[in-house]
């Protein structure tokens, strides 16, 4: 969480522009930016497995749902056609996770949810490009509706410790480290409206890491609820 306020306090840094002073010039030859704060209801879930025989080996998931807040910046969205409804954004995420109950299985038909002594902290950023298709886009001064996929990658940094609880895995009861930072891969759908500077999100995102100095690898499931207020907009030129 300290980062994610850092990032915020540089924000206001950058050469930024209050969104109604953005000239005609401006617009045409540079990308505008919007930094997007808001609360976030989800449920989150990190499942570990092993690398050579895919075998779960852990999982991770929140207690019910979740209350953290959310930090995305987006471009603003692009039409592909002129007379078509298609649209593409670039979004770049940060989620910071705190996970620190184990799900343990008894038998073939149950399983409960422990605390294990063991959690995994650390924090997600990724960037998406989202391919959306858009509603009511001939009426613009109205609530707008869009359903999106996209793919990115990104970047975790993540650690903590996690007990084996799948009695069929050959480290069955071990504790094992979690300490791992580097490239990911992202993929979600996306489902949203908005209206100025209000947005609501329905996300489903999934983040796969592989560090090469592991033997397992991390498949982190995010499904979440936001509400987020556009409160910055900035431009670069490209």
């Amino acid at each position: 969480m300290p980062r994610i306020l850092l990032i915020l306090v540089l924000i206001p840094c950058l050469n930024s522009h209050a969104d109604e002073s953005f000239s005609a010039e401006e617009y045409q030859s540079a990308t505008r930016f919007d930094v997007l704060l808001g609360p976030s209801f989800g449920d989150r879930s990190i499942t570990i497995t092993d690398k050579d025989s895919s075998q779960e080996a852990a999982k991770f998931t929140t207690d019910g749902i979740e209350f953290v807040p959310s930090v995305s910046i987006r471009t603003k969205p692009e039409y592909i056609w002129d007379d078509k409804n298609w649209s593409y954004t670039f979004s770049a995420n940060f989620v910071s996770s705190k996970l620190d109950k184990q799900v343990q299985t008894e038998g073939s038909a149950s399983s409960n949810l422990n605390n294990l002594g063991t959690e995994i902290e650390g924090l997600s950023i990724y960037l998406t490009p989202i391919l959306y298709y858009q509603f009511a886009r001939e009426t613009p001064d109205t609530w707008q509706y869009r359903a999106g996929v996209g793919m990115g990658i990104g970047y975790q940094d993540h650690e903590g410790s996690f007990v084996v609880t799948n009695s069929d895995h050959t480290n069955f009861g071990q504790t094992e480290k979690v300490n791992y930072s580097g490239v990911s891969l992202s993929a979600g759908i996306y489902l949203e409206a908005s209206y100025k500077r209000h947005h609501i999100m329905f996300n489903g995102d999934l983040i796969a890491t592989s560090p090469s100095n592991s033997e397992y690898q991390y498949l982190e499931n995010n499904i979440s609820l936001k509400y987020q207020y556009r409160v910055h907009s900035f431009m670069f030129g490209f």
